[in-house]
């Protein structure tokens, strides 16, 4: 048996400069329940921002502190690619995890054998090799921020487009038809 884990993550970027830059990272993952989906409603009256939600359990977050982050050079980097770190952190999920969904976005979804779960911190220590290559810097994972699992819970989706959610319904139909 499979199951299958969403991935939302996020990087903040901070320009503060003539300071060191740094940057912050969070990846949160969960178990996915079924593949039932919200319908997309508005969530302000300009219309362009919509959210769904989709049910999930077990979920986790884990944070990164990205700091002193300067070029190779040894420079402070006043303007981050933070664009690069999206690349990059979607290439290590990929490389460890054959069994992806990408939502084109901030979202991902992987399957993982059922009596498994995601290991992040795999996947954080994986992606700042990948980083290493463009950027120098300090980078903890502060295990007393690893969140404790919430047990049932539901997580937005902003502006994703009913082709992509039926794209992701069929993968899922495939690759877990338990869903």
């Amino acid at each position: 048996m499979s199951k299958v884990v969403i991935l939302w993550f996020n990087f903040s970027l901070s320009t503060s400069y003539p300071g060191p830059v740094s940057s912050g990272f969070s990846l949160y993952t969960a178990d996915l329940v079924d593949k039932d989906i919200g319908n997309q409603h508005s969530i302000c009256n300009c219309g362009e921002l919509r959210k769904r939600s989709i049910n999930v359990t077990k979920r986790r977050n884990t944070y990164l502190d990205i700091k002193n982050i300067r070029t190779h050079d040894g420079n402070n980097s006043q303007f981050l690619k933070i664009e690069i770190f999206y690349e990059l952190l979607e290439q290590t999920i990929k490389e460890h995890y054959n069994q992806t969904f990408d939502f084109e976005g901030r979202n991902m979804a992987v399957l993982v054998n059922e009596n498994e779960q995601f290991d992040d911190l795999k996947i954080l220590e994986a992606f700042k090799v990948r980083l290493g290559e463009f950027y120098q810097f300090d980078a903890p994972i502060n295990m007393e921020e690893v969140s404790k699992e919430q047990e049932n819970d539901t997580i937005p989706f902003i502006n994703k487009e009913d082709d992509n959610i039926k794209k992701f319904i069929n993968w899922v139909s495939l690759v877990c038809p338990s869903l």
